[in-house]
């Protein structure tokens, strides 16, 4: 009997530790508001917390960082996540006290270059799906400006089975030096097979092209945007992409692409495929790197 009261007054005891009010508790953490972005802009944001607590963090936007040490969001969207909400939630620890707080970040849609245009249609029935062929007209931010109002042919592949319910892998495929668009996907995978034209390394080029100095200017990712592009196309209009799935890959140059398009845009991507990918232009063949 005497172990048992023991028990129960330690028990007690540690009921009975003092926790802090709701008044106090709602000091641990600050809520810092709905935040409001446009795309290809950085920000950050800091928040007031009590010094001593831990703070947790989920449901961020993809590429949204979060620095606990300097209680700090760092954030870039990209061009293609504008038009998208996001409920950001804190939850600061100390001792046996928590308090939460959540807050919404909305990117506005500030970029949106002309979305491709379906020029032929083809239902495969033995894999159940169907090709479309699809061509980009460029704006002066998929082409430099000398450049724009260009045509790229591509193409996509959308099979039957995808729904909101069954949600599909998707693959991007970019192809090797002097390739073309070819045709992947299957019955239940998605696919993109753009075309680098231009031969570029799936990178980009001077924005003084065609006929500007090439000394001069800068190199924006006009063929990773363009790539980028379509898979926003396929997103926006068909259903059933399964977002945490999303891989990319190529041979020779389309692997080099699958390389640095990958790590440009990594929060879009599940997994990369790179077969002989070269990632040092000197390692390349005398032609190529004259072309480069």
């Amino acid at each position: 009997m005497s172990v048992v009261l023991i028990m129960g007054l330690l028990a007690d005891a540690v009921i009975a530790k003092p926790e802090l009010s709701n008044v106090e508790a709602t000091q641990l953490l600050t809520n810092p508001g709905s935040q409001v972005y446009n795309e290809e802009q950085s920000y950050t944001l800091n928040i007031t917390a009590q010094a001593n607590a831990r703070i947790f963090v989920s449901g961020l936007p993809p590429g949204m960082l979060w620095d606990e040490a300097e209680r700090r969001f760092e954030f870039r969207p990209d061009f293609i996540q504008g038009g998208k909400s996001w409920l950001v939630t804190m939850e600061a620890v100390e001792g046996i006290n928590t308090h939460a707080e959540s807050f919404t970040v909305t990117v506005n849609n500030t970029i949106q270059p002309p979305w491709p245009t379906i020029v032929a249609e083809e239902y495969l029935s033995f894999p159940k799906m169907t090709k479309y062929t699809l061509t980009q007209v460029t704006d002066s931010f998929l082409d430099s400006p000398g450049n724009v109002g260009r045509e790229f042919r591509s193409t996509m592949v959308v099979p039957d089975a995808a729904t909101t319910e069954n949600l599909l892998p998707l693959g991007i495929w970019l192809h090797g030096f002097g390739g073309s668009a070819g045709t992947g996907g299957g019955r239940e995978l998605f696919a993109i097979s753009p075309h680098d034209s231009n031969n570029t390394w799936w990178t980009g080029y001077n924005d003084q092209f065609p006929d500007g100095d090439a000394s001069q200017g800068t190199v924006p990712n006009y063929t990773q945007r363009r790539v980028m592009h379509l898979l926003s196309y396929l997103v926006e209009h068909y259903q059933g992409v399964d977002l945490d799935r999303v891989s990319i890959g190529g041979q020779s140059m389309g692997g080099t692409g699958a390389h640095f398009t990958a790590l440009r845009y990594a929060r879009h991507f599940a997994s990369v495929f790179s077969r002989i990918g070269g990632t040092a232009a000197q390692l390349l063949s005398t032609g190529q790197q004259g072309m480069l």
